[in-house]
């Protein structure tokens, strides 16, 4: 598996962007489920995670509220507002056929996480630049997705 520290550095590297271009500051923790990296600009917060339990790496792109990036709900229904949602959500609606597929018995692998963190950032950098600078329209679609997902009628 590929260790903690390995994983801040290579997160560090690949994302850099996002301080260099969207002004975004860097907090880093890890705990027992895995190591979370989250970058914040004003409007826009990115986690970065290793998530061993959870099958491998994500990056969750959230609309922040009051500077914070709010938490994500337990439970969806209906009228549940989602601030927050996966990259791969968000490339499997801007380019349907381009995906980062993880392999989820094979995340334990240094390389396929390293693999991960690359594809990912290339994929944030290409398709969620309007997101970066605070522009949220695509949200709204997104939560049409999760709930429909999520299995939840919109009556």
């Amino acid at each position: 598996m590929i260790q903690h520290q390995e994983f801040k550095k290579k997160c560090r590297e690949f994302f850099r962007f996002l301080e260099q271009e969207y002004s975004c500051k860097v907090a880093t923790k890890g705990d027992s489920y895995g190591v979370f990296i989250t970058y914040l600009n004003k409007t826009t917060g990115v986690r970065v995670s290793l998530e061993p339990r959870e099958g491998g790496v994500f990056v969750l792109l959230s609309e922040l509220i009051s500077g914070k990036i709010p938490p994500y709900p337990i439970f969806i229904e209906s009228q549940t507002r989602l601030h927050s949602f996966y990259l791969d959500d968000i490339v499997s609606l801007k380019s349907p056929a381009e995906v980062c597929e993880q392999k989820i018995q094979n995340t334990n692998g240094n390389s396929e996480s390293v693999n991960k963190l690359y594809c990912y950032s290339t994929m944030l950098k290409k398709y969620a630049s309007d997101i970066l600078l605070g522009d949220f329209s695509i949200f709204t679609q997104l939560e049409s997705v999760v709930k429909k997902r999520a299995g939840i009628s919109f009556e």
